[in-house]
């Protein structure tokens, strides 16, 4: 039988064999450890393996062949439910991971060198890089890693670089742009060598590939893509390059800082796309910035009686006394016209529909110096000024 104990307010449930306890203590929570002595009445014999912190709420799981105090292999859960070594708190050193900005004449990556962009691997229904036969493509000077850039980093001479693929075999190298060498990598068998071959695989997988590896702390680094097979063309998505600081699979995929999709492997709605060319295949509620249309910021200035265009639209200077006349809405004119005036002098601009009442009147004028008139209009609801 075991052996129950209530010793100053706390709780000890021990086994027979005075192998495993359990401490139930007020202050601070549910404790259970394993014995690897014969002694269970000395402290360092006990190794933790479960504990439940009342002050905090924290949940910690260990490894029993641990040593006392040795955190390194200790799974911490916090409130919210996570182990926080997993949780992803550095932005993804792979510009481009998903391969969406890229020459569209050329059809290269922006910021690798080698291999073309493609829809027709349909990852994620996104774009991916094709590599045929020998064909070899490296991340380009623009996107060199810096390990510097790893600060607050523990394990800042240590890197992992994580991929999906499909097709035919690829190969991986890592080259040190200061001594011009292949670094020593590790696969996820342990296998070590300076290039890793993965083989012939029909369609993507859910799971990552991925390959780690020890670095210069001020030296950048650049990661190298190869199909060595003869026949089949490889597809390759989703490069991911972080700091190395948990030791395992990095725990979410995210894009580098030159993607333009929130796509990942579970397909998080809503992406927003910031590009100059529409989204190929969005879904519905995605969101596209448009870096190519400045309208909002186009600006004229006016100084003497005027017509105002259609194309005009956006932010107009006045300064001094005249009238500008607003331009003869049609019945195409659907969409709402939004003009932004602003006086720059002590001058009165009066403002004519153009066969179109503004806010109820034929004309419109403000003076007020450094005043600021939103006016819009369409065919139907005529000019609106305020």
């Amino acid at each position: 039988m075991g052996r129950f104990t209530i010793d100053g307010g706390w709780i000890r449930l021990l086994t027979e064999n005075n192998l495993n306890q359990i401490l139930i203590d007020p202050q601070h929570g549910i404790y259970v450890a394993k014995n690897i002595g014969t002694d269970p009445n000395q402290p360092e014999n006990w190794r933790p393996i479960f504990s439940l912190n009342a002050n905090d709420g924290n949940i910690e799981l260990f490894n029993s062949t641990i040593t006392i105090g040795d955190d390194t292999q200790k799974i911490f859960i916090d409130k919210f439910g996570m182990d926080t070594k997993f949780i992803k708190w550095f932005k993804n050193m792979c510009k481009n991971s998903q391969f969406e900005v890229f020459d569209s004449s050329t059809l290269s990556a922006k910021h690798w060198i080698g291999g073309i962009v493609t829809s027709d691997s349909s990852f994620q229904n996104t774009y991916s890089l094709k590599l045929t036969p020998s064909e070899t493509t490296i991340q380009a000077d623009s996107a060199i890693v810096n390990p510097q850039f790893y600060t607050g980093i523990s394990s800042t001479n240590s890197t992992r670089v994580s991929f999906h693929k499909k097709g035919g075999m690829l190969q991986i190298r890592v080259l040190d742009v200061g001594t011009n060498t292949y670094l020593t990598l590790k696969d996820e068998n342990n296998n070590s060598s300076t290039s890793i071959i993965y083989p012939y695989n029909e369609n993507w997988i859910p799971e990552s590939y991925t390959i780690s590896f020890n670095h210069s702390t001020t030296t950048g680094f650049k990661v190298e893509f190869t199909n060595v097979d003869s026949i089949e063309n490889v597809y390759l998505d989703a490069v991911i390059i972080e700091p190395d600081y948990t030791g395992k699979r990095p725990s979410v995929y995210s894009d580098g800082v030159d993607s333009v999709s929130a796509r990942s492997l579970v397909d998080i709605p809503n992406p927003i796309y910031v590009q100059s060319e529409e989204p190929i295949n969005p879904k519905d509620k995605d969101v596209w910035i448009d870096t190519d249309d400045f309208a909002e910021y186009q600006y004229t200035t006016k100084t003497s009686n005027c017509t105002l265009q259609k194309s005009e639209v956006g932010v107009i200077y006045c300064n001094g006394n005249f009238d500008i006349n607003l331009p003869s809405l049609t019945s195409n004119d659907i969409d709402v016209l939004h003009y932004i005036l602003i006086n720059e002098g002590t001058g009165i601009i009066n403002l004519n529909g153009n066969g179109k009442n503004i806010n109820g009147s034929l004309t419109y004028s403000f003076s007020t110096q450094y005043n600021i008139l939103n006016i819009y209009g369409n065919y139907q609801k005529g000019w609106y000024c305020k």
